[in-house]
């Protein structure tokens, strides 16, 4: 592998792999400069076929937890997050009328967090920079890595909890549609960067339907829906985390 990243004028010393079922997942302590490195890892993506993130886990931790790969949805990316709209449909309205939602949306002015929630936890001095070959993106990372999980999430009975499959299937869109690709992923958390976010209050608010349905636990990090919609639909980090 380090000849191979050699060709693109990356060293990475302790690098180090272990299996994660058929493939193998690479890693190392991430250097000063990760962000560079991650930058330059993923604009070579195609000619290497890895997806480059950071994480606290080593290669390892992660092969402990990935078991067999899971198998990708049925769905095309948009239904399946109309499928979670669906699903959580009832902590939505009831989010919504707490808040006020139908008399922010027309008033919606962004003030987008401009930080990384990754970079500001403590657990960034131990953070690991990781290779996996993956789609553009890192889109379908969780189906090897069975990452990030949550556990705590709860739809109805038509869908009643959110798999591997859900994840990558809702990367995937937003990977299409606004440019987010994978930077962070841990056991219960996943940063994005995000090229082209939501600008216009419609978008905005259609958005943050969608993270809300994915992500019920946005309200612990940023607050109730209006605040996600102001600090992390249209910035260009998006963060989730699931308690």
């Amino acid at each position: 592998m380090q000849r191979l990243l050699d060709t693109w004028g990356v060293f990475l010393p302790g690098l180090c792999s272990a299996p994660v079922g058929d493939l193998h997942l690479f890693g190392a302590p991430a250097p000063r400069d990760w962000h560079t490195v991650w930058e330059q890892l993923r604009d070579v993506h195609g000619e290497t076929g890895l997806w480059p993130f950071v994480s606290p886990l080593r290669p390892a931790e992660f092969a402990l937890h990935a078991g067999e790969r899971a198998v990708a949805s049925p769905l095309a990316p948009a239904q399946m997050i109309a499928q979670l709209r669906a699903a959580t449909r009832e902590d939505w309205l009831r989010e919504a009328k707490w808040g006020n939602w139908s008399a922010v949306v027309p008033r919606l002015e962004p003030a987008p967090f401009t930080g990384s929630k990754f970079l500001e936890s403590e657990l960034n001095p131990t953070a690991w920079l990781l290779l996996l070959p993956a789609a553009a993106g890192g889109t379908d990372l969780p189906l090897p890595l069975r990452a990030p999980y949550a556990n705590n999430w709860c739809g109805d009975a038509s869908h009643p909890w959110l798999t591997s499959a859900d994840h990558a299937a809702v990367w995937t869109s937003w990977r299409d549609r606004f440019g987010a690709e994978v930077l962070h992923l841990d056991h219960s958390s996943v940063e994005f960067v995000v090229h082209r976010p939501p600008i216009t209050p419609a978008e905005i608010s259609e958005v943050t339907e969608e993270q809300w349905a994915y992500c019920p636990d946005l309200g612990q990090v940023f607050g109730d829906p209006e605040w996600v919609a102001r600090k992390q639909v249209p910035a260009r980090r998006w963060y989730f985390w699931w308690d």
